[in-house]
């Protein structure tokens, strides 16, 4: 059997005196004194996979000096290197590369191993000791090993399925070969790797087929992990691109799609609202004060020709308050009338009462889209381990509700688009897909997202990852309402799902949007809490102009005050204060001094 160990080298040692050393040729390493073991970690490894094996050859590919070293440039050159020279029946790489200059290393890292996989090798890799998820052990086809703290013997180990960890073995404290003949006791899941190795070779040393190795080890195992099935959120309905809309009703939440039409793929024939509002026959474009809008006059709900072929497809707002006051079910009214008449549903309620309606045929539920993220949607067997984000992120966060953070999220997707940059981006608004975003995660208002804690940032961080592998430029992500803690009356007031949203995204830099009536020592907290929290630096703050007036009671008023001295005088202050650019809610909208800024500080970075 011939085994490749990809390490540090190896060194003399007595416990090495009767094995079978052989160079492996990388980078012209062709004898002894070219894989020199000068840290101790190679020998150590060699000394745990050969344990108790009879007749094997040991091949040393010499990656690194040390491991600051072990880098994806020099792996990937070593596997290119052992793909077009693999004469090995098990790889064990007993380390793990957490950090890449590009998405495109991990893709080609995982079209090189799965090439060396098919030639007949097995590989075998640990994880990064830290926790964090690490390469090549996370792909699929490599047997990825961590340390558990169940198994205490060499020969033992757990076998984990629906998990990017395939064994968890033994790497707890131990005694391993290390240089100058010496001994030491250490741990790590290094060692965890070559114990798991040296199992391997055992069975293929009974004669086992390599083909049977995961079967055996599955059979063999002291214990069993089963994480159930991952299930990925669902992705954005093709259907989406080729929809001629009708949206309904003329709520909050859907300004933004007449607001930004120019940023959606598909096309929006009318809007429809219901007269209890008072808002038929007004023109969008007087409504919408803050960008000029399509003209574009509301119709009455009840004009809706539901068999006209002018449009294939409802867009559909938060329902259950104006179905409470017009006392009609909208939803069952509208699912039938679209069943009826084949037309698509995008929905922003959960739909679920109305869909896992055994009398809904799968055909008519493939053309209802509502975002929702459940626990299934959580990605399993992961122990914690988070990807490490290479990608630039950007954060809006704000000191409030209703601040236009999302309006700002828009404008910038749409000027820096403009300028040819890729974005990412991760909506918080269940319209993200409308806008053919990369992630959906409806936390906000009537929420959507059914998980809480650490789910949520593994799902977050996941996202990100998958929009690295699209080789984005740019993520852009959203927080909703207040960042910082400010009062404990409520626990509505007590941000969880803003920090689980930072948590999970982990922004390089943020703009933070503020209210006229903050108090400036709010804001300060806010911005050095998440500049600290985060590891993230403010670059802006942007001033939304709306200020609440005191009335009478707990009853206030809001009144837009730009361009009055009021407006000025803050924004002048909170300069003063905290000597950031200080911006115009409009003027970062009609200019490109947010993006500049943007495009600036990442330059820089």
């Amino acid at each position: 059997m011939n085994v490749l160990i990809i390490d540090s080298g190896i060194s003399k040692h007595p416990i090495l005196e009767n094995a079978d050393i052989r160079v492996a040729g990388f980078e012209g390493q062709q004898k002894a004194s070219d894989i020199v073991d000068n840290i101790g970690h190679g020998t150590a490894i060699t000394g745990l996979i050969m344990k108790d094996l009879k007749d094997i050859k040991i091949y040393i590919l010499k990656l690194f000096e040390d491991f600051e070293e072990c880098n994806m440039n020099r792996l990937l050159n070593a596997l290119t290197y052992i793909c077009d020279n693999n004469r090995y029946d098990v790889i064990n790489m007993s380390f793990g590369i957490t950090s890449f200059d590009d998405s495109s290393e991990i893709i080609e890292l995982q079209r090189i191993c799965k090439k060396i996989t098919k030639q007949g090798s097995i590989m075998v890799a640990a994880f990064d000791n830290d926790g964090a998820i690490s390469y090549p052990a996370f792909f699929d086809c490599v047997i990825g090993v961590d340390t558990s703290e169940k198994i205490h013997k060499r020969n033992e180990y757990e076998y984990i399925t629906n998990s990017c960890v395939n064994i968890m073995a033994y790497g707890s404290n131990q005694k391993v070969a290390w240089n100058a003949s010496q001994y030491t006791i250490i741990s790590g899941n290094s060692f965890a790797c070559a114990n798991t190795t040296n199992i391997i070779l055992k069975l293929l040393e009974e004669g086992n087929r390599k083909e049977d190795i995961k079967q055996l080890l599955r059979k063999n195992a002291a214990a069993e992990r089963n994480f159930g099935k991952y299930i990925k959120p669902r992705k954005r309905p093709v259907w989406i691109s080729e929809m001629k809309a009708i949206i309904f009703p003329f709520s909050k939440e859907i300004h933004s799609l007449l607001a930004y039409e120019n940023l959606l793929d598909f096309t929006i024939v009318d809007v429809y609202d219901v007269k209890y509002r008072a808002q038929i026959g007004k023109n969008v474009s007087k409504l919408i004060e803050y960008r000029l809008a399509v003209n574009r006059c509301i119709k009455n709900y009840e004009d809706i020709v539901w068999s006209s072929e002018k449009f294939n497809a409802i867009i559909v707002g938060h329902m259950d308050e104006l179905s409470a006051i017009c006392r009609k079910d909208f939803l069952e009214e509208i699912i039938q009338q679209c069943t009826k008449y084949n037309k698509k549903i995008y929905a922003f309620d959960d739909l679920r009462r109305y869909t896992d309606n055994v009398t809904i045929k799968t055909e008519v539920k493939k053309n209802i889209y509502f975002p929702m993220i459940t626990r299934k949607n959580i990605p399993k067997g992961r122990f914690g381990k988070l990807h490490n984000i290479q990608i630039p992120v950007l954060g809006v966060v704000g000191t409030s509700s209703s601040q236009g953070k999302f309006t700002i999220q828009l404008s910038l997707r749409e000027k820096l688009r403009e300028e040819g940059y890729r974005i990412g981006q991760i909506g918080s608004e269940p319209t993200a897909f409308c806008f053919n975003m990369d992630f959906i995660y409806p936390y906000g208002y009537k929420s959507t997202t059914y998980t809480t804690g650490y789910h949520n940032i593994l799902l977050l961080n996941q996202a990100l990852y998958e929009m690295e592998l699209k080789k984005c430029d740019i993520c852009l992500v959203g927080a909703q309402a207040n960042t910082a803690f400010y009062t404990n009356s409520n626990l509505q007031n007590i941000p969880l799902f803003q920090l689980e949203v930072l948590f999970g995204t982990m922004p390089d830099a943020f703009i933070l949007l503020v209210n006229v009536h903050d108090e400036i020592d709010y804001i300060i907290r806010t911005l050095k809490g998440t500049e600290t929290t985060f590891e993230s630096k403010c670059i802006a703050i942007v001033v939304y102009p709306i200020m609440k007036k005191h009335i009478l009671g707990t009853l206030f008023r809001k009144e837009n005050i730009v361009g009055s001295s009021k407006y000025f005088d803050f924004k002048q202050r909170v300069f003063e204060m905290i000597g950031l650019p200080v911006l115009d809610f409009s003027q970062t909208l009609n200019s490109s001094i947010l993006m500049d800024i943007v495009i600036d500080f990442f330059s820089e970075t």
